[in-house]
C-alpha cells in the first residue's frame, strides 16, 4: 500500500539500521495522521477479500468503525456495485499494469448508497510480492447531485425552447399540443405526456386533447373525475385542476392503495408524475400531466421550469386561438356570424372570374331604415338583437347556397345566382325583403319592426368585376333611400344622380351651420265658417343655388344624415320665439303645430328636450302642438303610446299626419292620446269625382268622430273639395284655398288683435 510513499532504503551499517528504523517509524505514525484526517475512505484488503486497514475517514463515510469493518470481507461490507474480478486485479499489478480509476457505488451501514470514485494501489510485502490492494473512495455524491442537476436543467431549457420554436410556427391548436407532449417526451425524458382540458359540465372527465411517449391504452382505461373524493384516491391531473397548482406524486407505487388506478400506472412503468395546470386569465382550463420512470425524478429546480413549461403551452394556446379569432373576425362578423365586407367582396370577385360569359348573378346590398333609433329607444342590446335576426331572417330567405353577409353597422349584402333578368331580380329581391321584414322583431318584451332599402348590380350588365359591382349597388341603394321605392336595380344614370345627391347632403349641412332656414305658416280654417283657427309651421330651405326650397324636397335626407334633429329644434324655437313676439305686439295667434318626424321621435333625448322648451314657454299656454305622420306611429305601438302620454302632459295637443296611408287598427287609434287626426292629400285629389275617394275619407272622418277625433283635412284646392268635406262634417280645412305657405311676416298680418 505504501511502496509510492515509503520506497526501499539500503543501510551500511548498524548505526545507520538504528537510524533507519527510527525514521521510519516516525514516517509511518506522520503518515498514518495525514491518512486519518483525509476525507477520503482508505481501505486495503487481501488478495481474498479480508480488510486490513479501515482508515477514519472510511469510518466517517461509511459508518463502520474500524473494529467492525476490518476482518470482514469487502464485497460482503460494502455490497459494491461495481466489482473487478479480483484474479484481474492481480494479474494486472503482477504484469506492471495500473487500474484506470472508475466510479462506484459503496453502501453504508445504515443501507444507503454512496456514489464514490475509486482509485486502486497494489499492496506489497517486504520482498515485493503482491499481498493485496488498497482502494483510495472518494465521494462524488455532490458532484453527481450538480450533474443530475445540470442535467434536469438542460432539459427542462431544452423543452422550454422546443416549445417557444412551436408557438412561433405552429398555427393549429391539436398540432401545437401534440408537439408540447412530443417534446416533453423526447427533450426532458418522460415516459409520457399527455394534455387534457376540462370538460363542458363540471361533472364530465377531462378531456385528452394530446399524448405522446409510451400510453397504451392508459388513458382510455383511466378516467380523471373533477371529484376531490374520487375512488382510488385524486390523480394528480385532477389535483393541479382543482387546486389550480401543480401537483407532484413522486412515488406512485408507495402513495397509493392497491387497485385499478395503481396498477395501470405500475403496469407502463410510471413510477412518478407531475401534473401542471394550464391557466387563462388566471383560471385553470386544463393540465399537463408527464409521467416518469423512477421514483423521485421531480425536483423543486426542476418543477419550476416545467411550471415554466406548463405556462408556455398555455400562452401558445391562447395565441393560437387569439390568431384563429383574428383570422375569423378578418373574415366573418362577431355578431350575427355573417361573412364580412371582405369576405363579401371575395366572393363577388370569386363569382365574376368564375362565371361563363353572360351568365349572370345579381349583388344586393341593403341598409335598415333607422336603425340608430333603435339603439337610442331601447338600448343596444335591443339593436343587436335586431341584427341578429335581420341576419337569420336573410340566411333563410337568400336562394342557394351562398350566405348573405354584414357589410356594415346595419348594412348587409346578398349574392344573387341563376338571375336571367332585371325582372327576376325584381322579384327576388321583393320577395327577401317581404320574408325578412314583414313580421315585426320582439325583445324583452318590447315590440318593433324594421324596414330597408336596397340596390341591385347584375353582372355583367352593371359591371365586370366586385369593385364595379359593389359600387354600382351601393349607388342604387343610395338613390333608393332618398326615394320612395323600397328597392331600386342600377341604372348607368345613377352616379350622376348620387353626386347631385351627395352635393346636396353638403349643402344641407352648410346650411344648417350657416342658418339658411326659415320658417313659414300655413293656416288652418274652421270648415264652416272658414276662419283662421290653427296653423302649420313649415320648415324651407333658403338654398343660394336654388333659392327657396320645400321641405318635401329634402326631407329624406334630413332624416338619413339626422340632420333632422337639429332642424326640428330649430322649427320649435323660431315658432316659440314668433308666439312671444306676436303676443308682445297685442296679437292672438291661433295655436300652432310643428312637424316631429320618426327619428325626433325615437331619440332618447327628444322628450326631454321638448319638455324643457315648451315647459320654459308656459306648457299649454306656449300655444305649440305636434303633428306626427302616422307611419313614425307605427314602429312601436306600447313605447309611442308612453312617449305621447308624456307629451300630452306638457299641455301639448298631438295630430295624426297624413292618416290613411299607415295601417293603424282601430283598438291601435282608441289608446292612443291625441286629438287629431289630419287625412293625407292624395284622398282628396279626384275629389269629388272618385267614388273611392270619397268612400275613404267618408270612412276616416266617421271613425275619427266616433273616437272623439277631430278631422283636419289637407291639400284643400278647390271649392267642390271642400263643399264635400263640410257636408261630411270636416271640423278643419288647410290648403291652398284657403292660405298658401305665408312667410312670418304675411302671417302675422292674417293675426287678430288679442
Amino acid at each position: 500500500m505504501f511502496e509510492d510513499v515509503m520506497p526501499p532504503t539500503s543501510v551500511a551499517s548498524a548505526g545507520e539500521r538504528h537510524d533507519a528504523t527510527e525514521n521510519a517509524a516516525l514516517s509511518y505514525d506522520a503518515l498514518a495522521t495525514i491518512v486519518d484526517a483525509s476525507g477520503d475512505a482508505i481501505i486495503s484488503e487481501s488478495l481474498d477479500g479480508e480488510i486490513l486497514i479501515w482508515s477514519a475517514g472510511a469510518e466517517r463515510m461509511l459508518g463502520f468503525t474500524a473494529a467492525e469493518a476490518i476482518g470482514e470481507r469487502a464485497d460482503r461490507l460494502l455490497r459494491e456495485e461495481s466489482i473487478l474480478p479480483r484474479a484481474d486485479v492481480a494479474t494486472k499489478f503482477a504484469s506492471g499494469d495500473t487500474i484506470a480509476p472508475f466510479e462506484s457505488v459503496f453502501h453504508r451501514k445504515d443501507g444507503e448508497g454512496v456514489p464514490v470514485s475509486v482509485t486502486v494501489k497494489g499492496l506489497y510485502d517486504a520482498s515485493g510480492a503482491l499481498v493485496g490492494v488498497t482502494r483510495i473512495a472518494r465521494d462524488v455524491g455532490e458532484r453527481k447531485a450538480a450533474q443530475a442537476r445540470i442535467g434536469r436543467m438542460n432539459r427542462g431549457y431544452a423543452i422550454l425552447r422546443a416549445i417557444n420554436a412551436a408557438i412561433v410556427r405552429i398555427r393549429d391548436r391539436s398540432e401545437l399540443l401534440e408537439e408540447a407532449c412530443r417534446v416533453a417526451v423526447a427533450q426532458g425524458g418522460f415516459r409520457m405526456a399527455w394534455v387534457g382540458s376540462i370538460g363542458t359540465a363540471r361533472e364530465d372527465p377531462v378531456v385528452v386533447l394530446a399524448h405522446a411517449g409510451d400510453e397504451r391504452g392508459f388513458l382510455s382505461r383511466v378516467r380523471f373525475l373533477l371529484d376531490r373524493n374520487a375512488p382510488g384516491g385524486r390523480n394528480v391531473a385532477v389535483a393541479a385542476i382543482i387546486d389550480n397548482r401543480t401537483a407532484v406524486d413522486n412515488d406512485i407505487e408507495s402513495n397509493h392503495a392497491p387497485g385499478d388506478i395503481r396498477d395501470e400506472h405500475l403496469a407502463r412503468g410510471y413510477r412518478a408524475a407531475a401534473a401542471l395546470p394550464l391557466r387563462l386569465d388566471g383560471k385553470p382550463i386544463g393540465a399537463l400531466v408527464l409521467y416518469a420512470s423512477r421514483p423521485g425524478f421531480f425536483t423543486p429546480d426542476e418543477i419550476k421550469l416545467l411550471e415554466e413549461f406548463a405556462a408556455d403551452v398555455a400562452l401558445g394556446m391562447a395565441f393560437v386561438d387569439k390568431s384563429k379569432q383574428a383570422e375569423y373576425l378578418a373574415y366573418n362578423d362577431p355578431l350575427t356570424g355573417l361573412p364580412n365586407r371582405v369576405r363579401f367582396l371575395e366572393r363577388i370577385a370569386m363569382h365574376a372570374s368564375g362565371t361563363a360569359s353572360g351568365a349572370e348573378f345579381g349583388v344586393m346590398l341593403l341598409d335598415l331604415d333607422r336603425f340608430r333609433s333603435i339603439n337610442d329607444t331601447h338600448g343596444p342590446a335591443a339593436g343587436d338583437e335586431a341584427l341578429r335576426t335581420v341576419a337569420k331572417r336573410l340566411r333563410a330567405a337568400a336562394p342557394g347556397a351562398e350566405p348573405p353577409a354584414r357589410i356594415g353597422a346595419d348594412a348587409f349584402g346578398l349574392l344573387l345566382n341563376g338571375l336571367r333578368d332585371g325582372a327576376q331580380a325584381a322579384q327576388t329581391v321583393e320577395r327577401i325583403l317581404t320574408q325578412t321584414f314583414n313580421a315585426p322583431i320582439r325583445f324583452e318584451g318590447v315590440t318593433f319592426r324594421l324596414s330597408a332599402k336596397a340596390g341591385i348590380a347584375l353582372h355583367p350588365a352593371h359591371g365586370r368585376d366586385a369593385g364595379t359591382l359593389f359600387r354600382n349597388a351601393e349607388a342604387a341603394r343610395e338613390i333608393a333611400t332618398a326615394s320612395p321605392e323600397p328597392f331600386l336595380i342600377y341604372a348607368r344614370d345613377m352616379h350622376a344622380e348620387l353626386s347631385l345627391w351627395l352635393a346636396t347632403e353638403n349643402r344641407l349641412r352648410y346650411g344648417v351651420e350657416e342658418k339658411q332656414f326659415v320658417v313659414h305658416y300655413q293656416p288652418k280654417v274652421d270648415a264652416a265658417t272658414r276662419t283662421m283657427v290653427g296653423a302649420e309651421a313649415l320648415l324651407r330651405w333658403n338654398d343660394p343655388e336654388n333659392g327657396l326650397v320645400s321641405t318635401q324636397q329634402f326631407v329624406a335626407l334630413l332624416e338619413e344624415t339626422g340632420l333632422i334633429v337639429d332642424t326640428g329644434r330649430f322649427v320649435l324655437l323660431r315658432v316659440l320665439e314668433d308666439i312671444a313676439r306676436w303676443r308682445s305686439k297685442g296679437l292672438a295667434p291661433p295655436r300652432i303645430a310643428v312637424n316631429v318626424s320618426a327619428v325626433q321621435l325615437r331619440r332618447s333625448g327628444f322628450f326631454s328636450e321638448l319638455s324643457d322648451v315648451v315647459g320654459a314657454a308656459g306648457g299649454h299656454a306656449a300655444g305649440v302642438d305636434v303633428e306626427i305622420t302616422e307611419s313614425a306611429l307605427l314602429s312601436d305601438v306600447a313605447d309611442t303610446i308612453d312617449k305621447l302620454k308624456e307629451i300630452r302632459k306638457l299641455g301639448v295637443e298631438i295630430a295624426i299626419d297624413d292618416f290613411g296611408t299607415g295601417y293603424s287598427s282601430l283598438n291601435y287609434l282608441a289608446r292612443l292620446p291625441v286629438s287629431t287626426l289630419k287625412i293625407d292629400r292624395s284622398f282628396l285629389q279626384d275629389l269629388p269625382g272618385n267614388a273611392e275617394g270619397l268612400t275613404i275619407v267618408s270612412s276616416i272622418i266617421s271613425l275619427a268622430h266616433a273616437l272623439k277625433f277631430k278631422v283636419v283635412a289637407e291639400g284643400v284646392e278647390t271649392e267642390e273639395q271642400a263643399r264635400l268635406l263640410r257636408g261630411l262634417s270636416c271640423d278643419e280645412m288647410q290648403g291652398f284655398l284657403f292660405h298658401g305657405v305665408l312667410t312670418s311676416d304675411r302671417f302675422e298680418a292674417l293675426l287678430p288683435r288679442a
